[in-house]
């Protein structure tokens, strides 16, 4: 009797593994509205206690964008969202994979891998990381050529120093996801911050009020 239950347990640990990696193979990223409700209206409201069943659900869902788990509802949205001030504690909101939600200013460009977004709005490194995760971005790394050709191309009139997700600590130089590929001119002389001009990159102080890059990965 033993021996069957393990057996029994041991296939439902092998199912619930499984479907937990297929969630996080669509939702990589989780946007930073835990505990709070997002300010759009679903498009859809289902009743399901299981988080995991509504991530698998928007999964299958073409037309779904992102979601939020809470108190047994499974609220889904066909666009990416943001953050309200109405607190909702135990709330989890995600973004589906792969999704450029353009309708809140993001720009898509799939042959660099690229989904981004100029913050004109100036305030201090953190902050705009802060401002960035808030949509379920980060500030950009320009890791690769493709990705930075295409900034310094399209928009190289606005990069007056813009904050770009990189840090100089100890004079070890990384991007925020611990990649250090440095493509291109550098200009890192001090332990500070990632900024961008006219495609070179460099680090200055971290409370200096600049504009940003937002991404949201793909």
């Amino acid at each position: 009797m033993m021996k069957k239950l393990v057996i029994v347990l041991s296939l439902f640990m092998s199912v619930v593994i499984a479907q937990e990696c297929t969630l996080i193979h669509y939702f990589v990223r989780q946007n930073k509205l835990n505990n709070k409700k997002p300010v759009e209206t679903p498009s859809n409201v289902l009743h399901m206690e299981s988080q995991l069943g509504c991530g698998l659900h928007c999964a299958q869902d073409d037309t779904c964008a992102s979601l939020t788990h809470l108190e047994g509802q499974c609220l889904l949205y066909n666009s990416s969202v943001l953050p309200s001030d109405v607190q909702a504690p135990g709330a989890r909101t995600f973004i589906k994979q792969g999704y450029c939600p353009e309708s809140q200013g993001y720009t898509s460009v799939p042959l660099a891998d690229l989904c981004f977004k100029y913050q004109k709005d100036q305030m201090y490194w953190t902050a705009s990381q802060e401002q960035c995760e808030s949509e379920g971005g980060r500030l950009i790394i320009l890791n690769t050529m493709e990705k930075r050709d295409h900034i310094v191309a399209t928009l190289g009139d606005q990069l007056i120093y813009p904050h770009i997700g990189l840090q100089r600590v100890g004079g070890a130089v990384t991007w925020t996801d611990g990649s250090t590929y440095l493509p291109g001119q550098t200009g890192i002389e001090i332990d500070g911050c990632g900024l961008l001009y006219h495609g070179s990159i460099g680090t200055y102080y971290c409370n200096w009020n600049r504009s940003s890059f937002c991404e949201i990965p793909v």
